[in-house]
C-alpha cells in the first residue's frame, strides 16, 4: 500500500511542477514582452494600421488595400523576430517584405543582422545573393556567393552562377577559376569545358585553352563543333598556321565533307595566305563540282586575290563566274571596279557598270540597294572619260535613290559629284558635296581623306593660312585642318591638349580621351562644317582591331548614331568570327527597335559564348526585350 502511495505521491508533484514550470515560462513571456519597448512601439503602430480601412470604395466595388496588409504582416513578423531570432523562416519571410515595400536599405540590415546570428545557414547567404542580383550590387552578390561556395565548395550550378557574374573582362580570372572548379566536380561535361577552354582563350592562355581542346578532341574526335570552335579562336588571334592545323586534323578525320573544307577556305582567303587558299579550293573541286560550289569558290577566290594583290586573277574569277551565271550582278560590278587594275580601257570599264545596271532593272526592278554601286562606279569612269556633265546627272540621280533607312546610298551620290566637281576645278562645290557625304555617313573613311585632300588644295588656291591652324592627322590617311581664323590660340591650345591625350591614351582611357577631344569641338563653338570634321576625326578612323573597334562603337552609341554603329558592325562580321561583336550588334539593334534581328544576333552569341546568357539578363542595352519571351528563351528569366 505503501508503495502505491507513493508512486502516487511522485506522479502528482511531477505533474505540478511541471505546471508550475508552464505557467513561470508563460509568465515569464509576457513578463519580457510587456517591459520590451520595441515589442510595444511595433503593437501600437500595428494596431494603428489595424484600425484604418483595409477596403476603399472604387465605383461598385471596394478594393483591398494590400500594402496595408503588407506593413501589418511586417509588424508581426518584427515581434515574432524579436521574439525568437533563430526563426529562420520569419527572417527570410521579413526581408523579403522589406524588399517588396522598397525599403531595400532595410532589407540588407534585416538580412545582416541574421547572418551574424546564424553565418553558417546557407539559405541566409544564397538570399543575400537574390537581394544584391535584385538591388544590382555585383560586387555584393559575388561577394555572398563566394560565401556560400566556401560552405557547399561542390555546388556545379553556383560554380556556374559565379562564371556568369565574373564573365565581364575586368573579372575573367575569377571566371576562369570557376570553371576550373566546374572542370573538377563534372569532368565529363564537353560544354563546360568547351566554356573553360574559350575563357582560357579570352585570357591569352593560349597553352591552357590549347590543352584543354586537345582533351576535348581526344574525348569526342568526331565533334565537328568542338573542331571548329578551336579553329576559329585561333583565327580570331590571327594565328593563321595553327588554324590550317586545326582544320587539317578535322579533315583527315572528315575528308569528303566539302561543307568543312569551304568553311576553311572562307577564312583562309582572309588570313593572305594564297598558296593555301588555291590548295584548299583544288581539294574542294576535286569532290564536288556542282554548280553551287563552283561560285561559292570562285567568288572566295575573287575575294582572297583582291584587286590590292593578284588583280588579274580576281579578274579571271569573275569572267568563270559569268560563264557559270551571266546574271550575277554583284560580279558585273566587281568586274567594272578591277577593270582599272589590269589595265582595261575606260569603254570596257563602262560596258560592264551598264551591264550591271541594266541587269538590276530586269531582275530588281532597279532596287537602290543593289544598282548604288553599279551608278557610282559608272559616275566615276564617266568622270575620268571626261563627261563632267553626263557624271553630275548621274549623281544627282543616285541622290534621288536615297531612303532614311539606307543613308550610305544619297552619300554615295553625293559622293561621286565632289569627285567630279574637283576634276572641274570646282573645289567650292566639291567641298560643300563632301560635306554632305560626312553628314550622312560619319564613318566613312574616303570621304574624311578626299576632303583633306580638298581642303589641302583650296589652302594652295587662296595661300590664306593664318598663323596658329592647325592640322591633326588621324590614321595614316586621314587629317582634318583648322582654320585660325574661327579660333584664338588659347582655344587652340585646349585641343592641342586633348589631342595629345587622345594619342598617347591606352585602353578604357582612350575611349574617354577621344570623346573629349571630339567634345571640345562642340563646346568650342566652332561653325558646323569643323565641328562635323571633328566628330568624324574620331569616328571615322578605321579600326584594324576589335578593341579600336568597339571604341568605336561607343563614340557611335553615345552620340545616338545607331544605324551607324551597326553599319560599322556588320562590316566587321564579315571578316570577324568574334562572338563580342555579333553580341554589340545585338544590342546596337535591339535599341532601334530591330526585335527579330537582335535575337537573331543574341542567339548566335550565346551559343559561341555562353557567359553572354547570364551578362544580358542585366544589360540595359536589351531593356526593351526584357519581358520578350524569345529573349527570356534564350538567356532565362531574370
Amino acid at each position: 500500500m505503501s508503495r502505491r502511495l507513493r508512486s502516487i505521491s511522485i506522479v502528482l508533484f511531477s505533474g505540478i511542477l511541471t505546471g508550475l514550470v508552464m505557467w513561470f515560462g508563460w509568465q515569464k513571456m509576457d513578463i519580457g514582452k510587456s517591459f520590451d519597448p520595441r515589442i510595444a512601439r511595433i503593437e501600437s503602430h500595428r494596431d494603428s494600421l489595424r484600425a484604418l480601412p483595409r477596403y476603399h470604395e472604387s465605383g461598385d466595388f471596394y478594393i483591398e488595400d494590400v500594402t496595408l496588409g503588407l506593413w501589418i504582416q511586417l509588424d508581426d513578423l518584427h515581434i515574432a523576430v524579436i521574439l525568437n531570432p533563430r526563426d529562420m523562416d520569419a527572417q527570410i519571410r521579413r526581408v523579403d517584405l522589406l524588399y517588396r515595400l522598397g525599403l531595400h536599405e532595410d532589407a540588407v540590415v534585416a538580412l545582416d543582422e541574421a547572418i551574424e546570428l546564424n553565418s553558417r545557414r546557407i539559405e541566409l547567404w544564397l538570399k543575400k545573393v537574390d537581394l544584391m542580383q535584385r538591388m544590382g550590387r555585383r560586387d555584393d552578390e559575388i561577394t555572398a556567393l563566394n560565401v556560400v561556395l566556401r560552405l557547399e565548395p561542390k555546388r556545379t550550378d553556383l560554380w556556374l552562377k559565379k562564371a556568369g557574374l565574373c564573365s565581364n573582362p575586368a573579372r575573367l580570372p575569377d571566371c576562369a577559376d570557376a570553371y576550373e572548379h566546374v572542370f573538377r566536380l563534372e569532368p565529363e561535361n564537353k560544354q563546360h569545358r568547351l566554356d573553360f577552354a574559350l575563357i582560357c582563350h579570352e585570357l591569352g592562355w593560349i597553352n591552357k585553352s590549347e590543352e584543354i581542346y586537345e582533351g576535348l578532341h581526344q574525348r569526342w574526335p568526331k565533334d565537328t563543333t568542338l573542331w571548329l570552335s578551336h579553329a576559329e579562336k585561333l583565327g580570331n588571334r590571327e594565328q593563321w598556321d595553327d588554324y590550317v592545323r586545326v582544320m587539317d586534323r578535322m579533315l583527315a578525320i572528315f575528308p569528303d565533307n566539302v561543307s568543312l573544307r569551304m568553311s576553311k577556305l572562307q577564312s583562309v582567303r582572309l588570313s593572305g595566305n594564297l598558296a593555301e587558299m588555291e590548295k584548299e579550293s583544288g581539294e574542294i573541286l576535286r569532290r564536288d563540282t556542282s554548280h553551287h560550289v563552283l561560285c561559292m569558290v570562285y567568288q572566295y577566290l575573287e575575294e582572297g586575290y583582291d584587286y590590292r594583290k593578284k588583280p588579274d586573277k580576281a579578274w579571271e574569277m569573275c569572267n568563270r563566274l559569268i560563264a557559270l551565271d551571266s546574271t550575277l550582278i554583284w560580279v558585273w560590278e566587281r568586274r567594272g571596279f578591277l577593270g582599272h587594275y589590269v589595265g582595261k580601257t575606260l569603254d570596257e570599264q563602262l560596258a560592264d557598270f551598264d551591264k550591271a545596271i541594266a541587269l538590276n532593272y530586269a531582275i530588281d526592278q532597279g532596287d537602290p540597294f543593289g544598282i548604288t554601286d553599279a551608278l557610282q562606279g559608272k559616275c566615276q569612269v564617266l568622270t575620268e572619260m571626261g563627261k563632267i556633265d553626263e557624271a553630275l546627272t548621274l549623281a544627282d540621280s543616285i541622290i534621288g535613290l536615297k531612303d532614311d533607312a539606307r543613308k550610305y546610298i544619297e552619300a554615295a551620290g553625293w559622293g561621286a559629284k565632289a569627285y567630279a566637281l574637283k576634276k572641274t576645278g570646282r573645289t567650292e562645290e566639291a567641298l560643300a558635296a563632301i560635306e554632305n557625304v560626312i553628314n550622312l555617313t560619319p564613318d566613312d573613311d574616303w570621304a574624311q581623306r578626299f576632303q583633306s585632300r580638298l581642303l589641302r588644295q583650296s589652302r594652295l588656291q587662296t595661300q590664306t593660312t593664318p598663323a596658329h591652324s592647325r592640322t591633326y592627322k588621324i590614321g595614316p590617311n586621314s587629317e582634318i585642318f583648322i582654320s585660325g581664323e574661327y579660333l584664338d590660340e588659347a582655344v587652340l591650345a585646349r585641343v592641342d591638349s586633348a589631342w595629345e591625350a587622345a594619342k598617347n591614351a591606352k585602353g578604357s582611357d582612350s575611349t574617354r580621351a577621344w570623346h573629349q577631344f571630339t567634345r571640345l569641338f562642340n563646346s568650342a563653338g566652332l561653325p558646323p562644317d569643323l565641328d562635323t570634321m571633328g566628330r568624324a576625326a574620331v569616328l571615322n578612323m578605321q579600326p584594324h582591331t576589335d578593341e579600336e573597334l568597339m571604341a568605336k562603337i561607343d563614340f557611335l552609341v553615345m552620340d545616338g548614331l545607331l544605324e551607324e554603329a551597326e553599319r560599322s558592325l556588320s562590316d566587321a562580321l564579315v571578316y570577324s568570327f568574334n562572338p563580342l561583336l555579333r553580341y554589340e550588334r545585338a544590342k546596337v539593334r535591339a535599341q532601334l527597335g530591330w526585335r527579330d534581328k537582335a535575337l537573331a544576333d543574341l542567339s548566335s552569341a550565346v551559343y559561341e559564348n555562353p557567359h553572354y546568357r547570364y551578362q544580358a539578363r542585366n544589360d540595359m542595352g536589351f531593356l526593351s526585350l526584357w519581358k520578350d519571351s524569345l529573349f527570356i528563351g534564350i538567356v532565362g528569366e531574370r
